[in-house]
């Protein structure tokens, strides 16, 4: 480099970023071109090369980047096409932040140790689509085979890994160059960026064209071909159907008051200065919710794919915790997740089994032993249902796929829907 660079020539470098990415991956169109630059000031910071805030703004150092700049140049032959590389690399590196939601989905979580497992999961799909950048950007960013940890897990699996071995105990500004994503940077450039409605708009038009794409015979990276399944608005509208199964199975709302009970009362009371008495307190009936995935081989991936989008759809309508239970010939793993709060990565971990299908032994522990007391069940529907009459807990089975099995094969006591257009729902 025969001298540093401006921030208008940064900007510049990332604008042009921006069509090289567009065009070599025409899907990722409608992300990149939602996100803005900021132009008009500088991240005074030296030891992050860019950083993406809630506002899907992209700040830039001048100092980090030209320093970056000058120590990929001293490590490799520089050349204008180098540098294309790395500024295409980090653009895509903050676009897959925002894609996957890491901003949202850290909320109430440790920062920077956040930050390092949202990194792990970028970075092992952004050096998949540009794998010419891996020589000169693995030794100043985050990559998991550098802390022993498998690559395409999800964030929250590397998140969980890396509080229990209690590897970071601070930021390590030595492999932070492409920036802490979603830190509080300012308001970002002026009233022009993303509202809710664009951020939700540009997500499912990409996971549209990725569909599209890969129809096409278009290659697709595999984490982002799951990711774009997982996206795609799920058939059934289970805030419609759940809100109505709630509403009639307990009569109101999880954050009404519900029963009385007799218990001790509040020890900001004084009741000593008070004759004895017997009072009643109020208790909030907590909603128990059991979801049953089949992931019996009958289940095909694309099917269990759309269990998957089902259930984070369940999660995030019912805002509260859950319970998922993997279920083929016998229960394989019972999982309790938060609902808002769950990605769609994390649940696809928890799918185990491959055998037959008795889902009823799922239903059981779900009825006997968590006490739910509403089971959703996803499943192709072809399973051996002895022993459903002894399911009196309100159930509805959700029969995902083409290949459902009939209505009159399932217990009558069920409600049951079908996902694809050609079923019922009764």
């Amino acid at each position: 480099m025969k001298r540093n660079l401006t921030l208008q020539e940064i900007v510049e470098q990332f604008q042009v970023a921006r069509i090289v990415l567009a065009a070599r991956y025409p899907y990722l169109s409608h992300i990149l071109f939602a996100v803005k630059f900021n132009d008009s000031s500088a991240l005074d910071r030296s030891d992050a090369l860019a950083v993406v805030d809630k506002n899907w703004v992209v700040h830039f150092s001048v100092d980090a980047t030209n320093n970056i700049l000058k120590a990929t140049e001293s490590a490799h032959r520089y050349t204008d096409s180098l540098m294309g590389v790395l500024f295409a690399y980090v653009l895509l590196h903050e676009v897959l932040h925002l894609l996957l939601e890491h901003i949202e989905r850290g909320e109430g979580k440790i920062a920077h140790v956040w930050q390092v497992a949202t990194d792990f999961e970028v970075n092992s799909s952004a050096i998949v689509m540009l794998p010419m950048a891996r020589g000169f950007v693995y030794d100043f960013s985050y990559f998991p085979d550098k802390f022993g940890f498998p690559e395409h897990m999800p964030a929250e699996w590397y998140y969980e890994r890396l509080l229990d071995k209690a590897v970071l105990s601070a930021p390590n500004p030595a492999l932070d160059a492409l920036g802490v994503d979603g830190a509080d940077v300012g308001a970002g450039a002026g009233d022009d960026t993303a509202d809710e409605l664009t951020k939700i708009s540009a997500r499912m038009q990409t996971a549209k064209a990725i569909i599209e794409h890969m129809k096409s015979a278009g290659t697709v990276p595999a984490g982002l071909a799951r990711w774009a399944k997982r996206t795609m608005q799920p058939k059934v509208k289970w805030h419609t159907v759940l809100r109505k199964w709630v509403q009639r199975e307990f009569g109101f709302e999880r954050a009404r008051v519900g029963d009385f009970t007799y218990k001790v009362p509040s020890k900001k009371t004084n009741w000593a200065a008070r004759p004895p008495s017997i009072l009643p307190s109020v208790t909030t009936q907590q909603l128990r919710v059991a979801v049953i995935v089949d992931t019996s081989a009958s289940m095909s991936e694309d099917e269990l794919g759309q269990a998957v989008a089902e259930v984070r759809a369940i999660c995030r309508a019912l805002g509260c915790p859950v319970h998922i239970i993997a279920c083929d010939a016998d229960v394989q793993r019972v999982e309790r997740v938060w609902g808002a709060r769950t990605s769609a990565e994390y649940i696809e971990k928890l799918l185990i089994g491959g055998g037959g299908t008795v889902l009823v032994k799922g239903m059981q522990k779900a009825q006997n032993d968590l006490k739910a007391k509403l089971i959703i069940a996803l499943t192709d529907g072809h399973s051996v249902w002895d022993g459903a009459e002894q399911i009196t807990v309100p159930t509805v089975v959700v029969c995902v796929g083409k290949g459902a099995a009939a209505r009159h094969t399932i217990p009558s006591h069920f409600h049951v829907i079908y996902t694809d257009d050609g079923g019922d729902t009764q």
